[in-house]
């Protein structure tokens, strides 16, 4: 019986394990799929504002009454490893497609408005030397500010809340 219970439990964590390293798999190719599809996208997007394509840009009277604050380029970094966090919510396969997929197919409904009425930001000057304003300028460099509607961020965020209650999420460690 005792012997029983710990094959069980040795399983249990095997079957746990492979779920994570699948998940993990998952969740890099994912990555690499957005990764591509964003260049591409944004690739597009340059060569519409080469051709002389209006690009829209969805500012409100708000925006240029706020100043560009560069501590808060560190909540904006955070977003990315709590995208990964998403590793830790599937507890099976299914429940792996579906979450990636779901991610997925937001992705591609963002990047199907992104090309249908492209939208940019203007990036406001930098005029600052700290980290943060370093952070700002990395952010310039890969992001050259288009497709700003609708927001993955917000999407994904929203997403991947809404995918912890779904799956009952408690962090595993």
């Amino acid at each position: 019986m005792f012997l029983q219970v710990i094959a069980r439990r040795l399983e249990q964590e095997a079957r746990e394990k492979r779920i994570m390293v699948e998940a993990f798999v998952g969740f890099l190719a994912t990555v690499a799929v957005f990764v591509s599809m964003e260049f591409v996208v944004f690739g597009i997007q340059d060569w519409m504002v080469l051709q002389g394509m209006t690009i829209h840009y969805p500012a409100i009277g708000l925006d240029s009454t706020l100043p560009l604050m560069p501590l808060l380029i560190w909540p904006y970094w955070a977003y990315y490893p709590f995208i990964g966090v998403a590793m830790w919510l599937p507890r099976d396969r299914r429940d792996i497609f579906r979450l990636l997929g779901g991610f997925l197919l937001m992705h591609l409904v963002g990047y199907v408005f992104f090309l249908s009425w492209p939208t940019a930001i203007v990036h406001p000057e930098l005029l600052c030397q700290s980290v943060s304003c370093d952070m700002i300028g990395a952010i310039y460099l890969l992001d050259p500010g288009y497709g700003v509607f609708p927001s993955l961020h917000v999407a994904d965020s929203i997403y991947l809340a809404m995918a912890c209650f779904a799956f009952n999420f408690r962090w595993r460690w």
